[in-house]
């Protein structure tokens, strides 16, 4: 359902008049998620100004106040699923010349502005690494 409502979207500003017969879209997936079914599950429009957009508060535990708020500081295993999902959005996008925008990533305030610092700019340097923006949502 959303591939065919993403094709409806792309139909109806493509075809609205004005630059929008040649502005860059946003198309998410499944959820803007990056699990790796919905990154595959993705059937792009037929059309050569597209942008994948994905939120992802990962890892999950660390980024999400309610999952644990314990969870406070970036530790290299929080690294590692960073990376991890960086070179699979990679792996299926970014590899292929599909511009991908990581909308949404940030991570919940739980009294530690230092080590959200730290993930913020390890999370924004591995994503450019790897040939994509962020947009950091700070809470």
């Amino acid at each position: 359902m959303l591939n065919r409502l993403n094709a409806a979207f792309v139909r109806t500003v493509r075809g609205s008049g004005g630059n929008n017969a040649a502005r860059w879209l946003l198309i998410p997936t499944y959820a803007a998620s990056a699990a790796p079914v919905a990154m595959r599950s993705l059937h792009l429009p037929e059309d050569d100004r597209l942008i994948v957009s994905i939120h992802a508060y990962v890892p999950w535990e660390y980024a999400d106040f309610t999952a644990n708020p314990d969870d406070n500081t970036y530790t290299q295993a929080h690294r590692r699923k960073v990376t991890r999902m960086l070179e699979n959005i990679y792996r299926v996008f970014i590899a292929k010349g599909i511009p991908v925008y990581l909308g949404e990533f940030g991570a919940a305030d739980k009294n530690n502005s230092k080590d959200r610092a730290r993930y913020a700019a390890d999370y924004i340097t591995q994503a450019a690494r790897y040939g994509m923006t962020c947009g950091w949502w700070v809470s």
